[in-house]
């Protein structure tokens, strides 16, 4: 019952925040159009992709360990701390100084990109860190109120971008410091009962084999996802990416129930090994209906809606929207397979399947992206993603297999 209610309002918080988040590209679309759009988006993708690059996976071993052994929770929360200034500070002065120095995305200020990127990107991997600690001690609320809250008062900081006559600079300014008063929130909240913040390398060590699985996975992933944005500002255009901007937008909304149930469901999982295969096996066919549904209703309504809630410019994001949508049922599925094998302790071949994913999104997209825009990045992550589902589900059907005979999760207990 408890599992049920969490799935109920996590689905609940997602549903708003798709309205939130619909509300939001809306206000910056009718504020900046398409090119301010574009720019917006692309420094806020560069900011999200510096973060999985730096959480080295432990952001899922976060949930794990701590769904395990909830005494953890004090030397994981300090590592996340230090990780997010350390890690995040690094990888902001990095990409700071390239596009300073070599020019690189040319289509937004190097200052600006500087400044924003050493706030923002410590703070989101924060953030992502300390809300997979919540989901862990199944505090399914309590991270239910921070995704509200932040997405909330995000909303409300770029309404007042937009009153106030913004442009793209002050839209950032005002989406970074929303940021940083979340995760501040965050840890005020994680660390009630738990005095001092000292980095606990033993802690730090024993979790690295699971992180970085997860790490390769999570970071092939949001490549798969996200990658074609980069080959889309080199070859389309700014004006052409932040009109694919808003179709990804969309998908992130229809993939919100799949990830809800996933999100809720995997340390039950972790916890209760009985019937896992099956247990998952069983939520596909209900998924698949869902998803399917779904995505039919988006695709009937996309160019309509586009054009009258961003503006007529906004009208092709309907078409890479439906180029999208098979992979967003193909996403949806996979995602719920995934918890099985990341469960079980993230089998190896489960990296070799998104690598070779990210590989055939990226490179579909080199091949379609210059002569046909969004369109072709929209069908490059269908393909990505259609062989993703059929190479997990093979890989479930073969690990359920053996799990008797080879449990990885004792197999990772022993190598620790």
């Amino acid at each position: 019952m408890a599992l049920r209610r969490d799935i109920v309002t996590t689905i609940a918080t997602r549903l708003v925040k798709i309205v939130a988040g619909l509300g939001a590209a809306i206000i910056t679309a009718r504020s900046l159009g398409d090119a301010g759009r574009g720019e917006y988006f692309l420094i806020v993708t560069i900011a999200l992709t510096l973060v999985q690059l730096g959480n080295l996976g432990l952001h899922s071993s976060n949930t794990y360990e701590v769904a395990r052994d909830p005494s953890l929770l004090s030397p994981l929360l300090s590592n996340s701390f230090w990780i997010s200034i350390g890690i995040g500070l690094g990888l902001a002065a990095a990409t700071a100084g390239g596009a300073a120095t070599f020019g690189w995305f040319s289509t937004t200020s190097a200052d600006l990109l500087a400044v924003v990127l050493t706030v923002l990107v410590p703070t989101l991997l924060f953030i992502l860190l300390g809300s997979n600690l919540l989901v862990g001690m199944s505090r399914i609320a309590a991270f239910n109120a921070f995704e509200l809250g932040s997405t909330i008062l995000l909303v409300a900081a770029l309404g007042v971008a937009a009153l106030a006559g913004f442009g793209v600079r002050g839209f950032v300014l005002l989406t970074t410091a929303c940021w940083a008063l979340v995760a501040l929130l965050l840890l005020a909240h994680l660390r009630r009962g738990i005095r001092g913040l000292r980095f606990r390398p033993d802690t730090f060590k024993t979790g690295l084999r699971y992180s970085f699985r997860a790490y390769g996975i999570a970071l092939l992933a949001f490549l798969a996802l996200r990658g074609n944005v980069f080959l889309l500002d080199q070859y389309a255009g700014v004006e052409e990416l932040g009109r694919y901007s808003v179709a990804l937008q969309v998908v992130d909304v229809l993939i919100v129930l799949p990830s809800s149930v996933a999100l809720v469901v995997f340390p039950d999982l972790v916890r209760n090994a009985e019937q896992r295969w099956g247990r998952v096996t069983r939520s596909l066919l209900p998924m698949a209906v869902l998803s399917g549904l779904t995505s039919a209703a988006a695709g009937l309504v996309a160019k309509p809606v586009f054009e009258a809630m961003f503006g007529a410019e906004f009208s092709e994001s309907a078409a890479m929207l439906w180029w999208m949508l098979p992979g967003v049922f193909c996403l949806s599925l996979a995602t719920l397979l995934s918890q099985y094998l990341a469960a079980i302790g993230i089998p190896l071949e489960v990296i070799i399947v998104w690598m070779l994913a990210c590989g055939i999104v990226i490179g579909a997209g080199f091949i379609l992206i210059p002569d046909h825009g969004g369109v072709g990045a929209g069908a490059a992550f269908s393909i990505g993603y259609a062989f993703v589902l059929v190479a997990l589900y093979f890989v479930g059907v073969r690990r359920s297999r053996i799990t008797d005979s080879v449990d990885l999760v004792a197999e990772y207990e022993h190598e620790r």
